[in-house]
């Protein structure tokens, strides 16, 4: 599993959450799958954002919204800086874990994280 937590709706973000995506559902070897969780206030406009770009982009990754808003979820330590978290694990443990800020959200970490997807599929 690949969980995902993004503040914003960058390009950036959307790279990263389209490579997600990628990773996980077009190349299924196995059971691996992913969602996103945005760090922000959970109303209708934003529900209907996160569609519009699901929509654009043909995600299939679920895009969801953080029930306490803006605040850090309970028992993730998300850093405050930190754009995006992804946090790979398997059978509850986690064996990667990105908090990427501002400007790190690049090939090279997608790529980093992209393969931590792949490993969690037993793929190569």
């Amino acid at each position: 599993m690949l969980l995902v937590f993004a503040r914003g709706r960058s390009d950036d973000l959307i790279g990263l959450i389209k490579r997600v995506n990628d990773e996980i559902y077009r190349k299924p070897l196995s059971e691996a799958r992913a969602f996103v969780v945005f760090l922000e206030e959970p109303t209708a406009g934003a529900r209907d954002a996160l569609a519009a770009i699901a929509k654009e982009h043909g995600l299939e990754v679920p895009l969801t919204l953080n029930e306490h808003g803006p605040k850090n979820p309970p028992r993730y330590a998300i850093p405050a800086e930190a754009r995006a978290t992804v946090i790979a694990y398997e059978e509850r443990r986690v064996k990667r874990r990105f908090d990427l800020r501002a400007g790190e959200i690049d090939e090279k970490s997608i790529a980093a994280m992209a393969e931590a997807a792949r490993a969690l599929r037993g793929g190569s």
